[in-house]
């Protein structure tokens, strides 16, 4: 499974690429691709909740969907509750 999401991460970080090459840079500055990542990790945490992986809107639940999401799969990161409104996410030794 973890193969397949690397496949998947990698044809999106390769689409992306062309499309930097083709349409340059500041095509994705603007809200067009903004709205793109929206609906990523929208679907994404839509999914863990509709699988009952994820349960809850508070903190400790929003923790367990970013452990679960392509942040915790791909990257080392640290989460840390600072309170019951307010998460700390660092990434170590990003990956791009």
């Amino acid at each position: 499974m973890k193969n397949l999401a690397y496949t998947f991460n990698w044809g999106w970080l390769r689409s992306e690429r062309l499309a930097i090459e083709k349409y340059g840079l500041d095509a994705f500055m603007g809200e067009e691709f903004l709205k793109l990542f929206r609906g990523f990790g929208s679907r994404q945490a839509k999914k863990l909740v509709e699988l009952s992986i994820v349960t809850g809107n508070d903190v400790d639940s929003i923790i367990r969907g970013l452990q679960l999401s392509h942040w915790g799969l791909f990257e080392d990161i640290k989460l840390e509750k600072l309170s019951q409104k307010v998460i700390r996410m660092r990434t170590i030794n990003c990956s791009l």
